[in-house]
């Protein structure tokens, strides 16, 4: 069923996106599936295995996102900032950020092709919890 939905849901647009070059057109094609699944499936009674999956797959694309914004945050982010005179950023501050924004991943040396992400992207939802904090 999970493989099912998720090709429903993604079939080819990975080929849009990456060899059509239209990420434009992937990114409505994603989103007007994702409706229709969800019109079909979220709201109705019944259905449990059908909103499990779509639970998963929407868990699964948020865990992707805070792994692509922490790759962007130790690759790009803090190394601008870090050489920019502007920010004057304090080693303190360097590793306080560098930590903030961490996503540690784990290569088994029989597997390096596939990375364990031990936290799944959840360290870094602490982040929206430190500013509610009194």
């Amino acid at each position: 069923l999970y493989r099912r939905m998720e090709k429903e849901l993604l079939g080819d647009v990975a080929e849009l996106w990456l060899y059509g070059n239209r990420p434009d057109v992937a990114y409505e094609t994603v989103l007007k599936r994702w409706k229709e699944l969800d019109k079909k499936f979220g709201r109705r009674a019944g259905f449990e295995k059908e909103k499990t999956v779509l639970d998963a797959i929407s868990y699964e694309a948020a865990v992707a996102f805070r792994r692509c914004y922490s790759a962007v945050w130790s690759t790009w982010i803090l190394p601008s900032l870090q050489s920019h005179p502007v920010h004057n950023l304090s080693r303190h501050s360097y590793r306080f950020l560098e930590f903030w924004h961490l996503q540690i991943a784990v290569v088994d040396r029989d597997h390096p092709e596939t990375p364990d992400f031990p936290f799944h992207g959840e360290f870094l939802r602490a982040g929206r919890l430190c500013g509610t904090l009194p």
